[in-house]
């Protein structure tokens, strides 16, 4: 099973709520390339079942407005890739423990061993195929919109080892970070909090306390984000960077600058109409006229408990650099 590409992904990957929307639009708008938003979830939003959180701006759509299975420039990607959206595996299809034998295989012996293991290991078999779903679409995405950059900002570091093994060559990963006390918050007002809450009862029986809302997105941004250092460490030096979300708000031509020269990439004026799906209903604006961090979460942070995992949280917030 071999790919050979004329065009690269930008893959991001990091924490929900890290500011992975407003960059991979930065990025696609800056370089020429097109941002397909969470790629990975393409298949639900095609069905009208991805069951987004439902907060002010949210819609269920192409960031063009209209539905996946509606929108003229899904459905001539569809067409090329030959590859019907809504029917085709383009996430993993394996268990919890599987995924983790495949993202250990891939990050101790790299591709190829991985491509000649699927043969006699079909778990394997069936996570590379998907990987070559993935990359069918992105070949007629890159023909479509007649673009060799991809931006996709899935942010699932388990789908960046499907895409590594299949193109080792093609892809590009971005370790996208954040302070993990504005993505706590941000997780933990509105829909979103209740979404977690929600999910806590129904884990335990039990209505959760605000605190244990926070503890719950703490956890999360500390899972996410080892795993995306994790996938930073096991990529090799050309084809990977890590991009602070505040250090792009102060100075978005510098860190783009810095983007560039690390992975060879050319500026361009040419703008394509936003296709993105998943993330921030940001995606329903094309461009962002103003850039900057947002700090509300200083005002309005949750208290969280001495629990294990938050003192985890804690100081691996630190070890990042941000301080109290």
């Amino acid at each position: 099973m071999t790919f050979e590409t004329g065009f690269s992904i930008v893959y991001i990957a990091g924490a929900s709520r890290s500011g992975s929307t407003v960059i991979e639009d930065y990025l696609a708008r800056r370089f020429g390339g097109v941002a397909c938003g969470e790629l990975y979830r393409i298949s639900q939003f095609a069905k009208g079942h991805a069951r987004i959180v439902l907060e002010d701006g949210a819609q269920e759509t192409c960031a063009c407005g209209a539905p996946v299975s509606e929108c003229s420039f899904w459905h001539a990607v569809s067409k090329e890739a030959e590859l019907d959206l809504a029917q085709s595996a383009l996430r993993s299809q394996l268990g919890r423990w599987q995924r983790a034998w495949f993202r250990l295989f891939v990050r101790l012996f790299g591709s190829r061993m991985t491509k000649w293991t699927s043969k006699l290991f079909p778990p394997f078999k069936r996570e590379l195929e998907v990987g070559a779903n993935c990359l069918r679409v992105y070949r007629a995405i890159s023909c479509v919109a007649k673009v060799n950059l991809i931006v996709d900002s899935s942010k699932q570091t388990h789908q960046y080892y499907i895409l590594k093994a299949v193109a080792p060559e093609s892809i590009r990963l971005i370790t996208l970070l954040r302070d993990g006390r504005a993505v706590s918050a941000s997780m933990t007002k509105g829909p979103r909090g209740e979404a977690i809450a929600s999910k806590i009862k129904a884990r335990t029986g039990l209505s959760p306390a605000p605190k244990d809302v926070a503890e719950e997105a703490f956890r999360a941004w500390m899972h996410s984000t080892l795993n995306g250092l994790l996938a930073f460490a096991f990529t090799s030096r050309r084809r990977r960077a890590l991009l602070y979300y505040e250090a792009f708000c102060d100075d978005p031509p510098g860190e783009m600058q810095r983007i560039e020269r690390r992975f060879s990439l050319t500026e361009q004026n040419h703008v394509h109409e936003s296709h993105a799906i998943g993330g921030s209903p940001s995606r329903h604006t094309v461009g962002f006229d103003v850039i900057c961090a947002d700090n509300s979460w200083k005002r309005q942070a949750p208290t969280h408990e001495k629990s294990l995992s938050t003192i985890s949280a804690r100081f691996l917030n630190r070890l990042l650099g941000y301080r109290e």
